[in-house]
């Protein structure tokens, strides 16, 4: 799979994509993700819950063995961008702040506490007008970008190993 990743220091290489399925139907904003990466290890989720996370997976999760292409999401915050806001870490706990720089200079106020790598853009804004980001600029008003909803397609690189 050939998706340039953005990283998140504390989970890891994340692939942002688009996926196409046996029955033609496309989807945009997937992660294609290893479940063991992903999860980590039992000392991360000593003062949380895994089941809630687990579910939450589950509840996102698209078929892995339908998908016949995997892409880089046309939609996705190029990675260099992500990996700015992931650098600087959350700005609160469990969410993020940060100013998104268009290409003509204007500055929208961005808040998600989930996906950075698929963002929810104003009417008329794309992801290839974002020139820079600020992290943890903290909104003087209602945001104008926020964490888009994405999904999964989990595989297990344990699968076959013993």
């Amino acid at each position: 799979m050939r998706v340039a990743p953005s990283h998140d220091p504390a989970f890891g290489d994340n692939r942002p994509c688009l996926v196409r399925f046996r029955d033609s139907r496309e989807v945009d904003r997937v992660y294609v993700e290893d479940i063991n990466q992903l999860i980590g290890d039992a000392d991360r989720w000593k003062h949380g819950s895994l089941e809630r996370v687990l579910a939450d997976l589950q509840a996102r999760n698209l078929p892995l063995e339908d998908v016949v292409a995997i892409e880089e999401s046309p939609t996705r915050l190029p990675p260099g961008l992500a990996n700015k806001i992931f650098a600087a870490g959350e700005t609160g706990m469990g969410y993020f702040e940060f100013g998104v720089v268009l290409s003509d200079g204007r500055i929208l106020e961005g808040h998600s506490g989930g996906s950075l790598d698929f963002l929810e853009l104003p009417t008329g804004i794309e992801a290839g007008m974002i020139s820079d980001v600020i992290p943890n600029r903290l909104a003087s008003r209602p945001p104008d970008v926020t964490g888009a909803e994405y999904f999964y397609c989990l595989y297990s690189s344990d699968v076959g190993s013993s």
